[in-house]
């Protein structure tokens, strides 16, 4: 009986050694963007995801709940709507 392998070629994996866990990852911020890698795994996170995720975490936080933030919000939303008419 003839056994052969079911990895296809040029695939490779982790060495027996070694688990994908153990790499340490680094992270950089290059031209608006935060960028992390493990081996040749990349993600990044765009400006606009960014913002996003310090707009949540003011909400979590109860910083819109302030009566001066409140206003300037309110007066910022009604000089959008002026600008649109």
């Amino acid at each position: 009986m003839d056994i052969s392998s079911i990895k296809p070629q040029g695939v490779s994996g982790p060495k027996d050694n070694e688990r994908v866990s153990d790499k340490k990852s680094k992270a950089k911020t290059t031209a608006g963007k935060t960028s992390a890698s493990s081996g040749g795994d990349t993600l990044s996170i765009s400006t606009e995801a960014q913002k996003l995720s310090r707009i949540f975490s003011r909400i979590s936080s109860g910083y819109y709940n302030s009566p001066e933030v409140l206003k300037e919000t309110a007066q910022r939303i009604l000089n959008e709507l002026d600008k649109q008419e």
